[in-house]
């Protein structure tokens, strides 16, 4: 095999130094399409994601949004639901977007708004 071939079912990530990664398996909102959304941290403090759709080919991990203006809080680690993001800043906050429609965000609030960025804040 050579070097530039790709084994079928993986997809190498961007070289980083990844302090954290989550991945789940979820339905792509259509009930039928089986999709991966992939959360990780890397070592400058940056939280990136993607959801990929089984079918296409996959693209790259995209950053997301930090909801602060300092510019020493970073993101450290992450986890995903089937249908939300939660990520751990240097702060210990933790912020979550997605849907929070059986409460995942754990404000003890329920939304069925989808959030695409981080926009919640729980406690410490």
């Amino acid at each position: 095999m050579s070097n530039n071939a790709r084994s079928p079912g993986f997809v190498a990530l961007a070289a980083s130094s990844a302090t954290s990664i989550a991945t789940e398996v979820n339905d792509c909102g259509f009930g039928f399409q089986n999709c991966a959304q992939t959360c990780l941290t890397d070592g400058s403090g940056e939280l990136l994601c993607r959801n990929w759709v089984a079918s296409a080919v996959p693209g790259p991990l995209g950053k997301m949004k930090k909801p602060w203006t300092d510019f020493g809080v970073d993101y450290t680690q992450t986890d995903v639901g089937p249908t939300h993001v939660c990520a751990v800043t240097s702060e210990r906050d933790i912020w979550c977007w997605g849907m929070n429609d059986f409460g995942q965000f754990g404000t003890g609030t329920f939304s069925s708004t989808d959030t695409l960025e981080p926009k919640v804040r729980t406690n410490r």
